[in-house]
C-alpha cells in the first residue's frame, strides 16, 4: 500500500510541503530560543555601574569572613574609574573614622566588578 510517486510530482509534492515545513520549523526555533532566554535571563544579574563619589561597600576576601562580622567594608568612595569598561575602580575610605583623622592619609584600594 506504499505511495508511488513520478519524479516530477515528487518536486511539485516538495516545492508545496518543504516551505510550510520551513515556516514551522522556523516557529518552533523561535519559540526555543524565547524560553532558552527566559530559563537564561532568570538567574543572570544585571551589570552595576558606579559613577565617581558614589558610595559603596566591598565584600570581603572569603578568607576574612567571621561567623560575627559583617562580609562588607565599607563604605567606601569611588575616587577614580580605572578602565574603560568601567569595571575597575579606585576607592577612598569613607567610614567615620577615616573622617576623623583628617591629617592622616586617606586609605584606598582598588576594587571590580
Amino acid at each position: 500500500n506504499a505511495k508511488t510517486y513520478t519524479s516530477s510530482s515528487w518536486v511539485a509534492y516538495l516545492n508545496h510541503y518543504l516551505p510550510l515545513l520551513h515556516k514551522e520549523i522556523h516557529i518552533n526555533i523561535q519559540k526555543s530560543q524565547a524560553q532558552q532566554q527566559k530559563y537564561y535571563n532568570r538567574n543572570s544579574k544585571t551589570k552595576e555601574s558606579f559613577l565617581e563619589r558614589d558610595m559603596v561597600l566591598k565584600i570581603k576576601i572569603k578568607d576574612q569572613w567571621k561567623f560575627s562580622e559583617p562580609k562588607f567594608s565599607g563604605p567606601w568612595k569611588v575616587v577614580r574609574i580605572t578602565n574603560e569598561e568601567k569595571t575597575a575602580f579606585l576607592l577612598e575610605d569613607a567610614s567615620p573614622e577615616s573622617r576623623k583623622r583628617k591629617h592622616k592619609a586617606k586609605k584606598t584600594t582598588t576594587a571590580n566588578i
